[in-house]
């Protein structure tokens, strides 16, 4: 079993506040079982971040292609500078992350 190590940056995420006031009103046991308990949970929800993370920048890649193959018309020169500020963006929070 890998140790767990707490990412401070987690603490920006709403989410990761819920899931660790959730399992710690809901655990029942000492403070070690719950502790572990929460590990547990973060270490899961931090992998789903990550794989929901690449999911997306590669969806937005994806979709700037797209754009740029396509006829140019008003309507994929107003969305692609969008697209290409969203996935600058993510970029910049998973540098932020690490």
């Amino acid at each position: 079993m890998s140790q767990f190590r707490f990412d401070t940056n987690w603490i920006l995420e709403a989410e990761c506040g819920k899931l660790i006031e959730a399992t710690w009103s809901f655990e029942i046991g000492d403070l070690i079982s719950k502790l572990s308990k929460i590990s547990d949970i973060l270490k899961t929800w931090s992998r789903s971040n990550k794989i929901e993370g690449r999911k997306t920048s590669n969806s937005l890649k994806q979709k700037i292609v797209e754009l740029e193959d396509a006829d140019p018309n008003d309507d994929n020169l107003t969305e692609l500078p969008d697209v290409k500020i969203a996935l600058n963006m993510k970029a910049d929070k998973e540098l932020f992350w690490e």
